[in-house]
């Protein structure tokens, strides 16, 4: 048989008054495993029964005769008169984020509505059980909670989770995914709180302990409050962040990087994982390399190449981008003979960042508009000038003279071309004319190229960062309007 939702409750209610039919319990359960919106619904009906069964039992004098069960009988119908309570705890939690309880017992705060081929760390569980204060561990499967704020959670094991509240839980280990309710709260290791704000969102600890979390809907704040890092920032929906707690920054996993305010006030950015090198082959052909090391000049095909940076703008708060810093490391040696590399703001991208061999380029000029139609704009000419050898290891960094032509680039994307926190600027570091006829095809050729290490090149870790320090508005202080 199928059940609608109200079937279910009428079915619920029969059953937390010992009279349900077996037949209608087992299409309730299937209710529930198969619309979480119901499970929750239930899940927080059963706890509103248990809370009025307390409070009519308190407040009833003890009765001769009868049985238990005629009693507890007895008390439902008195319950099913005092259902009114149930707007009045309602408002009470909303207020304050309580229900009353007595003194003698610990209130559940959440109940287990699913079991999918759990194995237990700790204490097994069926579904139906409450919990108020507890920790559950889970050696593997999964298992689904709904908390008495009506938030929905599904813990994936192995992992560890320690239930602290009707809104509240920490995360010790493991993955969660939570349709939660606004305020609902999740606490992880190194001083980490996720702080719903009406949303879906995944949370995963992972074997160093950086928290990752993504966004599917809506919107959550991640707060970091460790040794000597903090911070604070609003994730909207297909955003991803990952926090480490031992360095202080944030950054979107598997395309963008959100910085954490570091505790002398900067943000360090790394550039997303979609960065990489685009090429043109002499026969015309384009192509690219993701998640790749920036390559800048020539190499096999022959082919001319193009490092490409993707860094995710911050929310610049009211104000603007006083300095601007972008940090290379040198992967593989090289030196250019006959031709500079420079820096290019391309613009920028919304949303996921992919590269695209369109924005190559192996000259000393660009006229094309290639992105949100912000023009191209050469940021710093003759960054490594040619004949210039780079050593594996080596810092280039965009810094003194430089900084300002960097800082004013990308406080133009926001100001003249309509770019928003979240949105992706896109960097191009090429070589201002044609190297690929200087390749000569041999395998020990030594200097076609200089390679900058690309995002993935965490160990150690080599990642190109764009260094940020915002000013609280945008108005020139007194000693730069003299100068």
């Amino acid at each position: 048989m199928t059940m609608n939702l109200r079937e279910a409750q009428q079915t619920m209610d029969a059953y937390l008054d010992g009279g349900e039919d077996a037949a209608s319990f087992e299409a309730m359960c299937r209710l529930m495993r198969d619309d979480p919106e119901a499970a929750r619904e239930l899940a927080l009906r059963s706890m509103l029964h248990h809370e009025i069964r307390r409070q009519i039992v308190r407040r009833q004098p003890e009765r001769r005769g009868g049985t238990p069960r005629m009693h507890r009988r007895r008390i439902w119908i008195g319950a099913a008169a005092a259902v009114v309570l149930i707007a009045v705890m309602l408002a009470f939690m909303s207020m304050n984020g309580t229900m009353p309880t007595n003194s003698t017992a610990a209130r559940p705060v959440a109940v287990l509505t699913d079991v999918i081929n759990a194995s237990w760390a700790s204490e097994p569980h069926v579904p139906g059980d409450e919990f108020s204060a507890d920790t559950i561990g889970l050696a593997g499967g999964s298992i689904k909670l709904t908390f008495l704020d009506g938030s929905a959670v599904e813990l994936t094991g192995p992992a560890r989770l320690s239930i602290r509240g009707n809104a509240h839980a920490i995360l010790e280990a493991g993955r969660l995914a939570a349709d939660a309710r606004s305020g609902f709260t999740i606490d992880a290791p190194g001083g980490v709180r996720i702080v719903d704000l009406g949303t879906r969102f995944n949370v995963l600890i992972d074997e160093t302990r950086r928290v990752h979390i993504d966004v599917t809907e809506g919107m959550v704040k991640v707060s970091l409050h460790g040794e000597g890092v903090s911070g604070e920032k609003l994730l909207a929906a297909t955003m991803g962040v990952i926090v480490d707690p031992t360095t202080g920054f944030v950054w979107r996993d598997g395309g963008g990087s959100t910085p954490m305010v570091s505790a002398d006030g900067e943000l360090v950015i790394p550039s997303a994982d979609a960065d990489g090198a685009v090429y043109a082959l002499p026969s015309g052909q384009l192509g690219a390399f993701s998640n790749a090391d920036l390559i800048v000049g020539s190499a096999t095909g022959p082919a001319d190449y193009s490092g490409i940076l993707f860094f995710q703008l911050p929310d610049r708060d009211g104000g603007a981008i006083r300095d601007a810093t972008l940090n290379l490391t040198v992967q593989s040696a090289g030196r250019l003979e006959h031709a500079n590399i420079d820096l290019w703001g391309l613009g920028y991208v919304r949303g996921r960042p992919a590269l695209s061999g369109d924005w190559r380029l192996n000259a000393d000029a660009d006229a094309r508009h290639l992105l949100n139609d912000a023009p191209p704009v050469r940021i710093i000419d003759n960054l490594i000038p040619a004949g210039q050898a780079a050593a594996i290891g080596q810092m280039v960094a965009v810094i003194d003279r430089h900084q300002p032509a960097l800082a004013q680039y990308l406080n133009d994307l926001y100001d003249k071309h309509g770019a928003e926190a979240g949105d992706f600027v896109v960097l191009r570091l090429n070589a201002d004319a044609p190297v690929a006829a200087e390749f000569d095809g041999s395998p020990d050729h030594p200097f076609a190229n200089i390679r900058f290490a690309g995002s993935h090149r965490t160990d150690p870790d080599r990642r190109a960062t764009l260094t940020l320090r915002l000013q609280a508005d945008s108005k020139p202080s007194p000693k730069e309007r003299q100068q």
